[in-house]
């Protein structure tokens, strides 16, 4: 078995999908390291800064990308973590009402064009996906 502080669960989607709500939700029950404040430099840092914490950490880890998977995956899986990337899927409407709310402007079209490439990879994966409530109670199920 893994140790907890080796083990990921990588809550993917675009900006607006509700991954920052899933998480705090599930702050109790997993060790989680927030990716907002790393929006600057999105790979390195925050990959830092999820290393950093597993060294304290006495539950699995719970991270979050709205960008490139691989900017996150790799480079843990390749100082031996085990990540599942679990990925929540909403309706475009709820995507752009969501941002609209949070930043006051239009979600940019490539924000939904992500969203569809998440949809395919998490399909040819394998791996859960849902709508953020979903993947919220995927998530509370597998930690209990």
């Amino acid at each position: 078995m893994i140790p907890a502080n080796l083990t990921a669960f990588l809550v993917v989607g675009c900006p607006g999908s509700g991954k920052s709500w899933v998480c705090g939700q599930l702050a109790g029950l997993y060790h989680y390291v927030p990716h907002d404040q790393f929006k600057a430099a999105p790979g390195a840092s925050y990959t830092a800064e999820i290393c950093r914490q597993s060294h304290t950490a006495k539950r699995p880890l719970l991270i979050e990308t709205p960008f490139s998977m691989s900017q996150i995956v790799a480079p843990l899986e390749h100082v031996g973590f085990h990540v599942t990337p679990v990925f929540i899927q909403e309706h475009p409407e709820v995507i752009r009402q969501r941002y609209w709310a949070r930043e006051g402007r239009e979600l940019p079209a490539g924000h939904l064009t992500r969203q569809r490439t998440y949809q395919e990879r998490a399909t040819a994966m394998g791996h859960f996906q849902g709508t953020s409530s979903q993947v919220l109670e995927y998530l509370r199920a597998l930690a209990s």
